[in-house]
């Protein structure tokens, strides 16, 4: 089965989990990328505080293909005890139905939960079958360590669906 690592990230951290993944699964990743609004990329702040008015940030979603794959993980860090805005946007330019759909999120303090229900529920609504779900503490931690616990994940999840 054809599968996909989408992931959005700031710090690096996030990327290093889905780089992970993605090497336990065989498969690639692709990065949601931010478009710039006036020459600049928006900071965290700005897209936070935006989205809390109701806008998403504009992101590259034409530039990656979800199509062919039926198999997805998809995540990014937690902003304000929710999902990064540039993840939610990208979710909300595809069409996900009849995708299996994995989602992850790293977090520092807190939000993990919030983040996952927001993405589970958005894909959802969408059409996709949300199969697996994780929150990845990260603070403290190195690329390195959440690297391993995404290989380590990507493990639990491929053998979940080899015993059903």
């Amino acid at each position: 089965m054809a599968k996909l690592v989408i992931f959005y990230s700031r710090s690096g951290k996030t990327r290093a989990l889905a780089s992970g993944i993605a090497q336990e699964t065989g498969t690639k990743t692709e990065e949601i990328r931010v478009k710039k609004v006036k020459n600049r990329l928006p900071g965290a702040w700005n897209m936070t505080g935006a989205f809390k008015k109701g806008k998403l940030p504009l992101v590259y979603h034409e530039s990656i293909s979800i199509e062919q794959f039926p198999e997805i993980f998809i995540g990014g860090p937690v902003w304000g005890g929710t999902i990064a805005p540039p993840v939610l946007s990208f979710i909300q330019n595809k069409n996900w139905k009849g995708k299996k759909v994995h989602i992850f999120v790293t977090y520092a303090l807190f939000g993990s939960k919030n983040a996952l229900e927001k993405m589970r529920k958005t894909l959802e609504g969408k059409g996709a079958t949300v199969s697996g779900e994780k929150g990845f503490w990260s603070l403290f931690k190195s690329k390195e360590h959440l690297k391993s616990e995404g290989i380590k994940w990507a493990k639990e999840v491929t053998q979940r669906a080899h015993n059903h």
